[in-house]
């Protein structure tokens, strides 16, 4: 087999323009026509780190490290639209997430195939209020009544 029927093979799953700007892809020595007995392939497997993020204009922000154009967010699992802002920014829509949700963003390659993942990263909103009654929910008559009753006894 040539070189170059094994650098197309490679590409179809690991695509030059999922590079960044620091890596170094293709052949690095030798030449493309050459018949090929053996190989050595080597992939970085930097971390994808979720920093932080924000809800703004619609959006949620995430911010983090080593994100891709084939950086994907998934929502409790589930692989949710994503752009690309850049190596260390990536939105979505505000309405795919919500308060308490876990989101992890992962490198998928051109078969949905995971190559990395990031770290879990609980999403929290500021502007979220709880419909479950809490702390400060008002007692009813009853129980002010049964309260009344011990104290006096």
């Amino acid at each position: 087999m040539q070189c170059k029927e094994i650098i197309q093979v490679i590409e179809a799953t690991f695509p030059r323009t999922a590079a960044l700007g620091f890596d170094n892809v293709g052949l690095l020595a030798g030449r493309s026509e050459k018949e090929v007995s053996r190989i050595y392939l080597a992939l970085d497997a930097t971390d994808v780190v979720i920093d932080r993020a924000y809800f703004f204009d619609g959006k949620l922000h995430i911010y983090g490290s080593n994100f891709t154009k084939w950086s994907k967010v998934y929502v409790n699992g589930e692989k949710v639209t994503t752009n690309y802002e850049s190596g260390q920014c990536l939105t979505i829509k505000a309405s795919a997430v919500q308060n308490g949700d876990t989101i992890t963003v992962c490198q998928v390659g051109s078969s949905n195939t995971i190559f990395r993942e990031s770290n879990e990263f609980t999403v929290v909103d500021p502007n979220y209020v709880s419909d479950t009654p809490g702390s400060a929910e008002q007692p009813d008559e009853d129980d002010l009544e049964a309260d009344d009753e011990s104290s006096q006894n």
